[in-house]
């Protein structure tokens, strides 16, 4: 999940109308995609437009995809009005998490550093990419993109708001 706007968390993206009655297709930004059942409401953002709320009528998870009836939206027009909107809710409805979980919004501000000690920067923004999560890391000097492997990710230090790295060959050219 990435951060929205101030107090809400991205946990999913529209990427399409799906049938003729409104119904969109979601990819989930989210671990938890069942989490979509629990929810009576959602809010859109649109880059085009304020964001605003809409009630979920119906739900349906398959695979990987989720698929919502949104109140409001009953044409295949309405819904493709709606591809590429961020669906966000406010973070205290955040699903509670083990010790050792954290959200991946939760690492911006972080400090990037290599095990060798140099420092790349601070975590500004993370993207969710097909493959993978990527740390956008900036500083005065450049900008990285560290992908979230485990080839790549030696430590996430939560107290400390530290990540330690191993770059690869060609990461940080």
């Amino acid at each position: 999940m990435r951060k929205a706007q101030s107090d809400f968390v991205a946990v999913g993206r529209i990427v399409k109308a799906h049938g003729i009655k409104g119904e969109v297709k979601v990819k989930p930004l989210t671990d938890k995609p069942e989490r979509f059942k629990r929810l009576s409401s959602i809010q859109i953002e649109l880059p085009s437009r304020e964001p605003f709320e809409a009630v979920i009528d119906q739900v349906s998870v398959k695979g990987d995809n989720i698929y919502l009836r949104l109140n409001g939206v009953a044409s295949r027009d309405a819904a493709q009005a709606l591809n590429g909107a961020t669906l966000t809710i406010p973070e205290e409805d955040l699903l509670p998490l083990a010790d050792d979980e954290f959200y991946l919004f939760e690492l911006v501000g972080f400090t990037v550093k290599t095990v060798a000690g140099d420092v790349l920067g601070t975590v500004s923004e993370v993207m969710d990419l097909s493959s993978n999560e990527v740390l956008v890391v900036r500083s005065d000097e450049r900008e990285c993109l560290i992908p979230v492997i485990q080839d790549v990710i030696v430590e996430m230090n939560m107290d400390a708001q530290q990540i330690v790295i191993q770059p690869i060959d060609g990461l940080l050219d």
